[in-house]
């Protein structure tokens, strides 16, 4: 979804090119001012329909400023975010010809199955049990989740041939989580990818 002056919103599509596409020449070309990407590689467009409404009737209705209506479309459609990150690139053109361009990507953590925005494994990869994570162990700048399968690394006579299975992981460094973690066990976070200025040509 890209939007800028009248009409505010200037395209909603879904777009899939097999070439790299010239997104350097359209965004100098083009006088957009946000623009929404969703990464995930096979995206189901339908998953989208509860954010952009919200983000539609918050930027378009009620006059909210993007960067506001934003973080609280998103709060409000936990699915999109078990399908796909966000990205949110911003212009500012007040500055001709240099253009500022941010790019902020959104994440959806879980703490039990998306700890930090990490995907962790449906089954276990010693004992093959399904959804066996405990809770999540935060560690200073990491974090570990341990199978709960007491059988786990086990042998049939149950004497232990191996440590219970882990995954671990670094924590996202500079982020900004929308919810507060203390409040819920889910929701979404935000880091900024890009910070620039450029002559778009």
């Amino acid at each position: 979804m890209i939007t800028g002056p009248p009409p505010r919103v200037r395209a909603v599509s879904h777009l899939q090119h097999p070439d790299s596409y010239h997104w350097k020449t359209a965004l100098g070309r083009l006088p957009i001012r946000n623009c929404i990407a969703f990464v995930t590689p096979r995206f189901q467009a339908p998953l989208a329909n509860i954010f952009l409404l919200t983000l539609f009737r918050s930027k378009i209705i009620q006059s909210i400023d993007f960067s506001s209506s934003f973080p609280r479309a998103l709060e409000r459609d936990s699915e999109l975010g078990a399908h796909t990150d966000i990205m949110h690139f911003s212009f500012d053109r007040s500055s001709p010809p240099i253009t500022s361009m941010t790019c902020d990507k959104y994440v959806w953590w879980n703490a039990n199955t998306r700890p930090y925005g990490h995907d962790i494994p449906f089954l276990c990869p010693a004992c093959a049990s399904v959804r066996p994570w405990g809770r999540t162990v935060k560690k200073e700048g990491s974090w570990i989740i341990q199978c709960s399968n007491p059988d786990c690394g086990l042998n049939a006579d149950k004497s232990r041939f191996r440590p219970r299975a882990t995954v671990s992981g670094e924590k996202s460094g500079d982020v900004t989580f929308i919810t507060p973690t203390n409040k819920r066990t889910s929701g979404w976070f935000s880091f900024r990818v890009v910070d620039l200025k450029a002559t778009l040509v």
